[in-house]
């Protein structure tokens, strides 16, 4: 299994950040700040390995950390991020 983008989310990079549309609701995320890099790197298999290897890959402070961890934890709770099963990863949504 892999966290990977809902397969009706549509992420876009936008300057600094993601604009998410979720294909299924009709709304729009923007999602900016340190979690973007990490998000660039999905798909990946465990949450707290990847967020380690950021954090000693960029030198992150603790602040930066937190609201990682928030902000992954809100865009799980809205759907946008999910795990897959398998050898089932999508980088981007398929249509409706």
């Amino acid at each position: 299994m892999a966290y990977a983008w809902h397969p009706y989310a549509r992420p876009e990079l936008d300057g600094e950040g993601y604009v998410v549309s979720q294909l299924t609701t009709g709304l729009f995320y923007r999602v900016s700040g340190p979690i973007v890099e990490l998000l660039s790197q999905m798909p990946f298999e465990d949450f707290p390995q990847a967020a380690d290897a950021w954090r000693r890959r960029t030198g992150a402070s603790e602040a930066d950390s937190v609201s990682v961890e928030k902000t992954w934890r809100r865009l799980c709770a809205a759907g946008l991020v999910v795990v897959a099963p398998e050898g089932v990863v999508h980088a981007a949504a398929m249509p409706p």
